[in-house]
């Protein structure tokens, strides 16, 4: 091959391998900047340069084609072209199915290290053809003048080339190095994200435990039949002071005998089809062994019924206490509306017969026995209408007097009286306070009801005993009036009547308000006297509750209107 051939040739080479290069360059530019911004408008040159590729390859395979090691540097490139592609079209593949996120950064190293040998083998080979060229030119030293014109051509050759390598190099440079900027930013966003949802979660995680913490329902988590979780109220409920005294133990041990298998049925089968069980009433046993009455609801947890169940127990001591006490006020309600019916009836009656008896007192003055006789019947007539005053006032329609009046003056008016009904065998002892508010009622009817509550007190020490006759100021708070709907809240003055008596049996304490009911002998009470003395005090706006224990006593406690002076 003549010398102007070889250099030719050489340079044909040279260019070839340095546009090969170009092509990658330009392809792996443009890839990178679809996978930072996402840009569909980088992937037409990316498109472009790929199929540029392969051509230049044949290309150099074409002008090597009579050099076996150069053919050899040519099957190497062609190999790893085609690795390079496919790790770039991976990416762009993964960067368009799943986001930037999920670009792993060690491929587009693994692909630096495939460009690293694709630049080695092109410089390989122009090294290759820099020997060879030289080689030829030896053989054809009688070309001197061919030969420094094909050197200073091929110097001329290898300048350009150095510069277009360098100008290569340094695009590259400047690419990696804004690739390495945006890669970095991009992963400051990440970071910056991932702390923010941390953040979030911590603050969710807080808020839901604040949550578990402050209900007033207990709550367990039960999973295969054991319990996994229990919140604060939960461990009130059963009486525990710490997690671990609940924590693994099996669910129907929680409740009564009677209820652990129908709790097990109620709450598997809603809770197997994915629906909420609806609230059922059931008994759990503290760890005290005492017995509480709950209401029980309970639903899957996390949408798998199979894994666990939650379950909310509410605390129904309360509300049952108020369903008796309402029923109980409901019932001597009845009672009262019913009772006050016939007591105008029959005091209409009376009042006929009264009047019936005042005339025949004047027909038969003169006959002796005819007059006892209607002193009889005239007695029994009025003790009659003290029955129907009782009557009346238990069913709150008596007519009353209300004053404001010193509590402690009536209370002292009253012991010359007391003492003498009474007997000596009742020890009386009175507790006044010196500061006590006035009060507002009828007066009379305080007296009367005092007298009554005294009386009962006797006839519960038949032996003998200490009668306690006290007076204080008592403020009751919204809570305990929300546990007795009958009072309002306010300031009352209290009247306390207490005995060392026998004391009212549990089962039985709750009638004693009833009319006609009496836990005396038969004969020896009408069982209208704390009937009496209940209608009086919730018509005078007031309140009335009994204390009693078997063998050591009762207390009574009659809650009079604090009287407020009127505005100047």
């Amino acid at each position: 091959m003549a010398a102007g051939d070889a250099a030719r040739h050489a340079l044909d080479v040279r260019y070839e391998a340095e546009r090969l290069l170009s092509f990658l360059g330009t392809a792996e530019t443009d890839q990178e900047g679809y996978i930072i911004t996402g840009d569909p408008a980088y992937l037409e040159p990316y498109r472009a340069a790929a199929a540029e590729t392969p051509r230049s390859l044949q290309q150099l395979s074409q002008l090597t084609a009579g050099n076996p090691d150069q053919q050899q540097r040519v099957d190497r490139l062609r190999s790893l072209v085609a690795d390079r592609f496919r790790l770039l079209e991976a990416l762009i593949q993964l960067r368009q199915d799943r986001g930037l996120s999920a670009v792993d950064t060690r491929r587009l190293s693994e692909g630096r290290v495939i460009m690293d040998r694709i630049r080695g083998i092109v410089a390989g080979m122009e090294w290759a053809e820099n020997d060879l060229f030289e080689a030829r030119s030896e053989s054809a030293e009688q070309r001197v003048g061919d030969s420094v014109l094909l050197l200073l051509v091929g110097i001329v050759a290898s300048t350009l080339v150095i510069v277009g390598l360098f100008h290569l190099k340094r695009r590259e440079v400047d690419r990696r190095r804004h690739t390495e900027s945006m890669l970095q930013k991009l992963n400051a966003e990440l970071e910056e994200r991932v702390l923010q949802r941390t953040a979030e979660v911590e603050q969710n995680h807080r808020f839901q435990s604040a949550i578990l913490e402050r209900m007033q329902d207990g709550l367990f988590v039960e999973r295969n039949g054991r319990v996994v979780f229990a919140n604060d109220a939960c461990l009130r409920l059963f009486g525990a002071t710490a997690s671990v005294q609940l924590l693994g133990k099996p669910t129907v041990v929680l409740f009564r005998h009677d209820d652990r298998q129908l709790f097990q049925g109620q709450a598997a089968a809603p809770a197997e089809a994915g629906n909420p069980v609806p609230a059922i009433e059931r008994q759990i046993v503290r760890l005290d062994g005492n017995v509480l009455d709950v209401e029980v609801a309970a639903a899957p947890f996390d949408g798998n019924a199979a894994d666990a169940t939650l379950v909310i127990l509410r605390d129904m001591t309360e509300r049952k206490a108020n369903e008796k006490r309402l029923i109980q006020a409901q019932r001597m309600e009845a009672i009262g509306q019913l009772t006050s019916g016939m007591a105008h009836d029959f005091n209409n009656l009376l009042a006929v017969v009264v009047g019936g008896l005042g005339q025949l007192e004047r027909e038969v003055k003169d006959n002796g026995r005819a007059r006892a006789l209607l002193d009889v019947c005239m007695r029994s007539s009025l003790q009659g209408a003290e029955l129907v005053h009782r009557l009346l006032a238990f069913s709150r329609r008596q007519p009353l007097d209300p004053k404001i009046f010193d509590l402690n003056e009536r209370v002292t008016g009253t012991m010359d009286m007391l003492r003498r009904t009474l007997g000596e065998r009742i020890d009386i002892r009175m507790t006044l306070a010196g500061d006590l508010w006035p009060a507002i009622a009828d007066p009379v009817q305080v007296e009367s009801a005092l007298v009554n509550l005294a009386i009962n007190a006797r006839d519960a020490m038949p032996e003998g005993g200490v009668l306690g006759i006290e007076t204080a100021n008592k403020p009751l708070d919204p809570q305990y009036a929300a546990e007795n709907p009958e009072v309002a809240p306010g300031d009352y003055v209290m009247l306390a009547v207490s005995d060392s008596g026998s004391g009212i049996a549990p089962e039985i304490l709750n009638r004693v308000f009833e009319p006609f009911f009496t836990t005396k002998e038969s004969g020896k009470g009408s069982g209208l006297g704390l009937s009496m003395v209940l209608g009086f005090a919730r018509q005078s706006r007031g309140h009335i509750r009994i204390h009693s224990e078997v063998n050591r006593g009762t207390v009574v406690r009659l809650y009079l209107p604090r009287a407020y002076p009127a505005p100047s």
